[in-house]
């Protein structure tokens, strides 16, 4: 059974030690996000973060939609569509590819932490998108037997969106650009039993 993190895929952040949902952007132009009614700038937030579960099916990534009477939807991570088209994925290259699989056929069930505020900084300091890199990564165990409960750690990399032939500006739907610090998975006992 995979529990579902609290607030899968949905930004969130600590300011003044309390965690929270911003309520929208400060406006056009202003590095700034609205917390609690008022209209905090970005350097004075403690974290802005977004997690993300993940899973492998047919040894590639996927990130959790939803998880149903024992069934898994997701949409891959990879950047193959030959690959996904010869498995069957319903979709496209360009709208993303869809897998419905049992439960049983996942592995490696994990939560991806993406530094919003780091990636900010990064665009700050550097006048450009952060490079994609290799993050290392963690699996959660499961409670079947054969569905990954393997702990090592893995390397997972992502292309540059200039390598992905999407127009510059335009990330992928399911990737992550993060510099060596903004993405991480963490292991919580809580998320599979």
């Amino acid at each position: 059974m995979i529990h579902m993190i609290p607030n899968e895929n949905r930004s969130m952040v600590v300011y003044k030690g309390q965690l929270t949902r911003p309520g929208g952007s400060g406006g056009v132009g202003k590095p700034a996000l609205m917390v609690d009614g008022q209209i905090v700038p970005y350097d004075e937030l403690d974290a802005w973060y977004r997690e993300r579960m993940m899973f492998d099916w047919r040894r590639q990534p996927f990130h959790l939609d939803t998880y149903r009477n024992g069934r898994v939807q997701g949409g891959y991570s990879g950047h193959d569509d030959s690959w996904a088209r010869e498995q069957g994925l319903e979709g496209s290259g360009y709208a993303g590819w869809i897998c419905d699989v049992p439960e049983s056929e996942i592995e490696n069930v994990r939560v991806e932490k993406i530094d919003l505020l780091e990636r900010w900084r990064y665009r700050k300091t550097f006048a450009s998108n952060p490079p994609r890199t290799c993050s290392s990564t963690s699996a959660l165990p499961q409670t079947k037997s054969g569905s990954g409960n393997s702990r090592t750690p893995r390397q997972t990399c992502r292309p540059k969106a200039s390598d992905s032939g999407r127009p510059r500006g335009l990330a992928p739907r399911a990737s992550a650009a993060m510099t060596g610090r903004a993405a991480q998975s963490v292991s919580s006992p809580d998320l599979a039993t």
